[in-house]
């Protein structure tokens, strides 16, 4: 399930008037800067972003800065890819490996939607910090200790604020769904048997859906030979 410190919201404020722990903005391949990237760099008094084979604005890549002499306490250059190539799954990409820098946590603040700021970009930015900062059920129990990801604050021009708060709302209830159906997914086999599966799905469905569970005995009147065949795997 999405953690229940977690909450995504949108705003329309100049990022570096926000108090936050972390600000995190989007570089393009090769250096190119983007949106929110210059003024970072001129308040830290830097001519320009440092490019290295370790951070070069490639997808996956990102690079962790303190920043002191700024409301927020450090900065996240994130990997957007090729500026042509920069699409929804790409931000949510970008979010999900700033959520999982495990240096970011308490309050975000992100510039990422000024590089798409349609309802369908605004989701996926917020469907990937939610995936990003829920650990798989697989990982060790060090990695799950890391610190939380409280408030993510995703940053639109004014006019697009109201589609967007629809869009985040959206976006959680998908996410919601992704990270349960990997729950069930990670588990191993012997706590997903046909027998348990039922009681997880109606636990995770109880508010949106009734539901009516089947015996064996229901399923070979049914003539559902095929799916008997395979449970006793």
């Amino acid at each position: 399930m999405l953690p229940r410190t977690l909450t995504v919201d949108v705003a329309s404020r100049d990022p570096l008037d926000m108090s936050a722990d972390t600000l995190v903005v989007g570089v393009f391949t090769g250096g190119i800067e983007g949106p929110g990237v210059e003024s970072v760099l001129s308040r830290l008094g830097l001519s320009g972003l440092p490019v290295t084979p370790q951070f070069r604005g490639d997808i996956g890549q990102h690079f962790h800065m303190a920043t002191p002499d700024l409301a927020v306490s450090s900065v996240v250059f994130v990997g957007l890819g090729r500026m042509v190539a920069t699409d929804e799954a790409r931000l949510r990409q970008a979010a999900m490996v700033a959520a999982r820098d495990g240096k970011v946590s308490g309050r975000v603040v992100t510039t990422l939607a000024y590089v798409h700021s349609s309802p369908d970009a605004v989701a996926a930015i917020a469907e990937g910090f939610h995936l990003g900062a829920t650990p798989h059920r697989r990982i060790t129990e060090q990695a799950q200790q890391r610190p939380h990801l409280d408030h993510v604050t995703i940053l639109v021009p004014s006019g697009a604020l109201a589609d967007a708060a629809s869009a985040v709302e959206r976006a959680a209830i998908i996410a919601r769904a992704t990270i349960a159906a990997r729950d069930l997914v990670d588990l191993p086999p012997n706590h997903k048997a046909p027998r348990d599966l039922p009681d997880r799905l109606c636990a995770l469905t109880a508010d949106a859906c009734d539901a009516d569970v089947h015996d064996p005995r229901a399923l070979e009147r049914a003539g559902f030979g095929a799916l008997l065949g395979a449970a006793p795997g």
